[in-house]
């Protein structure tokens, strides 16, 4: 099994594998151009590929199974290359904690609004007690079904903090919230980790009943 293989299944063990493949094929764009030699795949796994996965999952540092394949490539004598940073990086500054106030539909609009207009979103569903907002051109109603149905089923195994998936030739963003959930659907083209990145600052704001 030749290296690209055995990353690919490791990956197919957290992630979809259509997912895991859209993965790595970003870490390898940001990583260096095919072919990659022992060295190229050390700095491709630790660097572009563990930021991509980390971009998905709640997880931190190098997982096992690609330790393992870290371990066979550095049985090289020519030790890799120290991890080099992507040019497309995440900015240095995090922006602002984006709080919407979902009691009110202008609010609610407004971010959808926003997220549609983002380069690659071809559909945003925001999920809230208080209403649903839609902006999915071309897309029925059962779209919205199955991306709630597809929360539902996520959270009865465990609360998670974002949700990637490949469907055919697009992607799936899902982004729990305290109270509901907000879901982008974007080319398979698009920036994912810029996505991710203006999802993650989304804060969405239960309104507080006082007592009379």
């Amino acid at each position: 099994m030749d290296i690209e293989q055995q990353v690919l299944e490791a990956l197919s063990s957290y992630v979809s594998r259509g997912a895991a493949l859209n993965l790595l094929q970003r870490a390898i764009k940001a990583g260096g151009r095919p072919p990659l030699s022992p060295e190229d795949w050390a700095r491709v796994i630790e660097g572009p590929l563990m930021r991509e996965l980390t971009q998905v999952l709640p997880v931190r540092g190098v997982l096992p199974p690609f330790k393992a394949i870290l371990a066979k490539l550095r049985s090289s004598p020519t030790p890799p290359p120290a991890p080099v940073p992507s040019p497309d990086e995440e900015p240095e500054a995090p922006p602002p904690l984006e709080q919407i106030p979902l009691s009110d539909p202008v609010a609610r609009q407004g971010l959808v609004q926003n997220l549609a207009r983002l380069e690659g979103v071809v559909g945003v569903i925001l999920e809230t007690p208080y209403g649903r907002e839609v902006r999915a051109p071309g897309l029925g109603p059962e779209f919205a079904r199955m991306v709630g149905t597809a929360h539902r089923l996520i959270v009865t195994r465990g609360s998670y903090s974002m949700f990637y998936t490949v469907l055919e030739s697009a992607q799936l963003l899902i982004r729990p919230m305290r109270v509901g959930w907000i879901a982008v659907l974007a080319r398979g083209e698009a920036n994912l980790g810029a996505l991710m990145y203006r999802l993650r600052y989304i804060e969405g704001l239960q309104e507080v009943e006082h007592p009379s």
